[in-house]
């Protein structure tokens, strides 16, 4: 009895999730792979079919949604027209029906040893084959950096065929976690550049305004020589995903539109932070293997 009071008023009165519901288990569900992010500071678990489907922002408090939005998408060029543009993920939802989804598991290969993990992605037809490193910030004695709630994406490319490919890797990441928060409005987008120390980074800033533990998430990549960062602000994630799709079929880079972009009540929007040549200098020559950061 002591416990279901503990409920109740947890649930029914302070609209908050129980740290441990005994009424509504989770069921087993074998999807996850290795957590990405530093000690302490929460982490974003990415399931070994890619998507991501966990979600730790509050240390302690997890949120088990896997949203359709966050992925990643690759794009190859040749010879100045568009050859291949697939999401990596094996799913096929039943919004953003203008994407290429079905990405064929076969052609994959998932490793993980924590706090990194990587994978294999063959793409069929094309003798191109990418690597994506995720990386984890823990460092040996330094406890510091190792709470940084950061994670990066390292990608790798080896083209095989007899002639150059120019490649687009696109992320696109939604302004929540998947839950009724995500509907709520106030919420806002805002393209960003920071430059230090000779290096500089460009993406999007999703600022999530909740009445309790507000958060911003940030989606960007590194600018190099020969390299271009784009980005596209807003779109639906759950209409069709026709404009930011054919943005990039168009000329493997996105819009960049400037300005901020506000969330209305009942609209979720999603954002994407791309990078039109992840190969660092943005057209992999045959046989060569660059390594994007």
């Amino acid at each position: 009895m002591r416990y279901l009071r503990w409920w109740y008023r947890k649930t029914h009165v302070e609209k908050k999730c129980p740290v441990i519901d005994m009424f509504n288990p989770l069921p087993l569900r074998q999807i996850y792979g290795c957590p990405l992010g530093g000690f302490g500071g929460g982490t974003i678990t990415r399931g070994w079919r890619g998507e991501f489907c966990r979600w730790q922002l509050n240390p302690g408090v997890y949120h088990y949604k896997t949203v359709v939005a966050d992925q990643f998408t690759v794009c190859l060029r040749r010879k100045g027209q568009t050859v291949y543009q697939q999401v990596l993920s094996v799913e096929r939802p039943s919004v953003l029906q203008d994407w290429n989804w079905g990405y064929c598991g076969h052609y994959a290969f998932y490793h993980a040893l924590y706090p990194r993990a990587w994978t294999v992605y063959q793409l069929p037809g094309q003798d191109v084959v990418l690597t994506c490193r995720q990386i984890s910030p823990i460092i040996p004695n330094d406890y510091q950096d190792t709470s940084l709630p950061v994670g990066v994406f390292v990608w790798e490319l080896e083209n095989g065929s007899d002639e150059a490919v120019d490649v687009s890797i696109m992320l696109t990441l939604q302004n929540g976690m998947g839950t009724k928060e995500d509907k709520r409005g106030g919420h806002w987008n805002e393209p960003f550049s920071l430059e230090k120390d000779d290096a500089r980074v460009s993406g999007v800033l999703l600022h999530h305004c909740s009445p309790v533990n507000p958060y911003t998430l940030a989606i960007s990549a590194r600018e190099q020589a020969g390299t271009r960062v784009t980005h596209f602000t807003a779109f639906n994630p759950a209409g069709t995903g026709q404009a930011v799709w054919q943005d990039l079929l168009q000329d493997g880079r996105l819009g960049s539109p400037a300005g901020e972009v506000m969330h209305g009540p009942g609209n979720s929007l999603s954002r994407g932070v791309h990078s039109s040549a992840v190969s660092e200098a943005g057209s992999c020559q045959p046989g060569s293997d660059p390594r994007p950061t």
